[in-house]
């Protein structure tokens, strides 16, 4: 009962900072380490999946988009490569280029020749 009147006869700022005291207190006794068992418990296991399986998506897609470029890239430098053998064997026919020069430019090879 003498709680009672206590609070009554409270002021409005008064009450507010009872409440704030009771509900930190609550915060940090009760909710606080509830919440941290939940965390550890479920959410934790769950957000570790969740961020495993983001990663392995992130590079599946850097993947599969390094071999989109790297087929991009490699097609024309293959036609370029094919061109330099051409023109230097040209150049070696009309005595532009003498066997050792034919002989080093062939010898830079950015691709390797399947038979």
């Amino acid at each position: 009962m003498e709680e009672n009147n206590k609070v009554s006869s409270m002021t409005k700022d008064e009450l507010k900072d009872l409440l704030m005291e009771t509900l930190a207190e609550f915060n940090v006794n009760k909710f606080i380490p509830e919440r941290d068992k939940h965390f550890e418990g479920v959410a934790k296991p769950f957000i570790s999946q969740e961020i495993k399986t983001s990663e392995q998506r992130m590079m599946n897609y850097t993947d599969k988009q390094t071999g989109v470029l790297k087929g991009e890239l490699v097609s024309p430098l293959k036609k370029e490569d094919e061109k330099l053998e051409k023109v230097t064997e040209k150049l070696g026919d009309k005595k532009v280029f003498n066997t050792k020069d034919v002989g080093e430019i062939k010898s830079i090879k950015v691709f390797a020749k399947v038979a």
